[in-house]
Protein backbone atom coordinates (compact mmCIF):
# COMPACT_ATOMS: atom_id res chain seq x y z
CA UNK A 1 0.00 0.00 0.00
CA UNK A 2 1.39 3.26 -1.36
CA UNK A 3 1.28 6.00 1.75
CA UNK A 4 0.79 9.62 0.63
CA UNK A 5 1.61 12.52 2.61
CA UNK A 6 -1.09 14.73 4.19
CA UNK A 7 -0.10 18.44 4.54
CA UNK A 8 -1.39 20.15 7.82
CA UNK A 9 -4.44 22.30 5.70
CA UNK A 10 -6.00 19.15 4.51
CA UNK A 11 -7.72 18.51 7.61
CA UNK A 12 -10.28 17.30 8.52
CA UNK A 13 -9.62 14.10 6.83
CA UNK A 14 -12.76 12.20 8.05
CA UNK A 15 -15.02 12.98 4.57
CA UNK A 16 -11.14 11.28 2.85
CA UNK A 17 -10.42 8.54 4.79
CA UNK A 18 -12.57 5.72 3.74
CA UNK A 19 -11.71 6.92 -0.38
CA UNK A 20 -8.39 7.06 0.44
CA UNK A 21 -8.12 3.54 1.83
CA UNK A 22 -10.17 2.33 -0.64
CA UNK A 23 -7.72 3.94 -3.70
CA UNK A 24 -5.22 1.51 -2.27
CA UNK A 25 -3.57 4.24 -0.10
CA UNK A 26 -2.75 4.90 3.32
CA UNK A 27 -1.83 8.79 4.68
CA UNK A 28 1.01 9.72 6.68
CA UNK A 29 1.99 13.06 7.98
CA UNK A 30 4.70 14.57 8.76
CA UNK A 31 5.36 15.63 12.74
CA UNK A 32 5.65 19.59 11.53
CA UNK A 33 2.12 18.77 11.36
CA UNK A 34 1.33 17.33 14.48
CA UNK A 35 3.29 19.99 15.63
CA UNK A 36 1.33 23.31 13.85
CA UNK A 37 -2.07 20.71 14.86
CA UNK A 38 -1.26 20.96 18.51
CA UNK A 39 -4.23 22.25 20.98
CA UNK A 40 -6.38 22.02 18.36
CA UNK A 41 -9.59 19.82 17.48
CA UNK A 42 -8.07 18.42 14.53
CA UNK A 43 -4.84 17.06 17.11
CA UNK A 44 -6.18 13.93 17.93
CA UNK A 45 -7.03 12.85 13.92
CA UNK A 46 -3.59 13.45 12.70
CA UNK A 47 -1.82 11.90 16.02
CA UNK A 48 -3.82 8.92 14.55
CA UNK A 49 -1.75 8.63 11.58
CA UNK A 50 1.86 7.44 11.15
CA UNK A 51 4.01 10.51 11.48
CA UNK A 52 7.12 11.12 9.34
CA UNK A 53 9.98 12.79 11.48
CA UNK A 54 11.22 16.16 9.62
CA UNK A 55 14.22 16.56 8.93
CA UNK A 56 16.04 18.07 11.60
CA UNK A 57 16.17 22.13 11.61
CA UNK A 58 17.56 24.28 14.36
CA UNK A 59 14.68 26.80 15.90
CA UNK A 60 11.95 24.10 14.42
CA UNK A 61 10.81 20.61 16.46
CA UNK A 62 11.45 18.68 18.56
CA UNK A 63 13.96 16.15 19.93
CA UNK A 64 12.31 12.42 19.09
CA UNK A 65 10.05 13.54 16.42
CA UNK A 66 13.24 14.76 14.03
CA UNK A 67 15.97 12.98 12.23
CA UNK A 68 19.43 14.56 10.98
CA UNK A 69 19.59 14.68 7.36
CA UNK A 70 22.59 14.74 4.82
CA UNK A 71 23.75 17.37 2.22
CA UNK A 72 21.32 16.27 -0.22
CA UNK A 73 18.15 16.79 2.14
CA UNK A 74 19.86 20.41 2.82
CA UNK A 75 20.11 20.95 -0.62
CA UNK A 76 16.52 19.48 -1.26
CA UNK A 77 15.69 21.78 1.41
CA UNK A 78 17.09 25.24 0.01
CA UNK A 79 15.82 24.22 -3.30
CA UNK A 80 12.08 23.40 -2.43
CA UNK A 81 11.87 27.12 -0.16
CA UNK A 82 13.40 29.12 -2.89
CA UNK A 83 10.59 27.59 -5.11
CA UNK A 84 7.84 28.25 -2.89
CA UNK A 85 8.91 31.58 -2.03
CA UNK A 86 9.99 32.87 -5.69
CA UNK A 87 13.64 32.95 -4.01
CA UNK A 88 12.14 36.21 -1.35
CA UNK A 89 13.13 33.90 1.57
CA UNK A 90 16.26 36.10 3.02
CA UNK A 91 19.18 34.23 3.98
CA UNK A 92 19.73 35.72 7.09
CA UNK A 93 17.11 33.74 8.90
CA UNK A 94 17.95 34.96 12.09
CA UNK A 95 14.63 37.10 12.70
CA UNK A 96 12.41 35.57 10.17
CA UNK A 97 8.19 36.88 9.93
CA UNK A 98 5.67 34.54 11.12
CA UNK A 99 5.12 34.19 7.24
CA UNK A 100 8.72 33.38 6.38
CA UNK A 101 8.57 31.01 9.58
CA UNK A 102 5.16 28.85 7.93
CA UNK A 103 7.52 29.12 4.61
CA UNK A 104 9.92 27.50 5.81
CA UNK A 105 7.77 24.83 8.04
CA UNK A 106 6.29 24.12 4.36
CA UNK A 107 10.12 24.04 3.03
CA UNK A 108 10.07 20.94 5.84
CA UNK A 109 7.01 19.33 5.11
CA UNK A 110 7.82 18.67 1.58
CA UNK A 111 11.14 17.76 2.18
CA UNK A 112 10.40 15.41 4.71
CA UNK A 113 7.86 14.02 2.17
CA UNK A 114 10.38 13.94 -0.33
CA UNK A 115 13.15 12.21 1.87
CA UNK A 116 11.09 9.83 3.07
CA UNK A 117 10.51 8.39 -0.13
CA UNK A 118 6.77 9.20 -0.72
CA UNK A 119 5.27 10.04 -4.39
CA UNK A 120 2.19 11.71 -3.25
CA UNK A 121 1.91 15.01 -1.81
CA UNK A 122 -1.48 16.34 -0.76
CA UNK A 123 -1.57 20.27 0.18
CA UNK A 124 -4.30 22.99 -0.49
CA UNK A 125 -1.49 25.62 -0.38
CA UNK A 126 -2.18 26.58 -4.18
CA UNK A 127 0.26 29.95 -3.11
CA UNK A 128 3.42 27.92 -2.23
CA UNK A 129 2.99 24.63 -4.31
CA UNK A 130 0.94 24.92 -7.37
CA UNK A 131 0.45 29.05 -8.56
CA UNK A 132 3.37 30.22 -10.48
CA UNK A 133 4.26 27.23 -12.10
CA UNK A 134 5.39 26.26 -8.66
CA UNK A 135 3.68 22.24 -9.34
CA UNK A 136 5.27 21.75 -12.37
CA UNK A 137 8.72 22.43 -10.96
CA UNK A 138 9.01 20.70 -7.85
CA UNK A 139 6.75 17.50 -9.50
CA UNK A 140 10.09 17.63 -12.22
CA UNK A 141 12.53 18.18 -9.84
CA UNK A 142 11.84 15.72 -7.14
CA UNK A 143 9.70 13.15 -9.29
CA UNK A 144 6.73 13.82 -7.00
CA UNK A 145 3.26 14.57 -7.73
CA UNK A 146 1.11 17.14 -5.82
CA UNK A 147 -2.81 16.75 -5.55
CA UNK A 148 -5.13 19.57 -3.84
CA UNK A 149 -7.81 17.64 -1.82
CA UNK A 150 -10.25 17.61 -4.56
CA UNK A 151 -7.88 16.68 -7.32
CA UNK A 152 -6.98 13.68 -4.92
CA UNK A 153 -10.38 13.04 -4.33
CA UNK A 154 -11.24 12.72 -7.85
CA UNK A 155 -7.62 10.78 -8.37
CA UNK A 156 -8.70 7.90 -5.58
CA UNK A 157 -12.29 8.01 -7.16
CA UNK A 158 -10.89 7.07 -10.87
CA UNK A 159 -8.46 4.64 -8.99
CA UNK A 160 -11.76 3.22 -7.43
CA UNK A 161 -13.60 3.36 -11.02
CA UNK A 162 -11.31 1.57 -12.53
CA UNK A 163 -10.86 -1.55 -10.55
CA UNK A 164 -14.27 -2.16 -9.92
CA UNK A 165 -14.38 -2.66 -14.10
Amino acid sequence: MEAVTLDTNIFPIADIADLVSKAGYSAEVVSVTNRELEGTDLSAEANELPEIPETFHFGEGSFGRMMFGGIQDADDFEKILHIITSGSHPKDRDNLTPKQLNHRRDALILQSHIRAGRRIFVSNDERGFVKHGRREQLENLFGIKIFNKSEFIEHCKAIISASAL
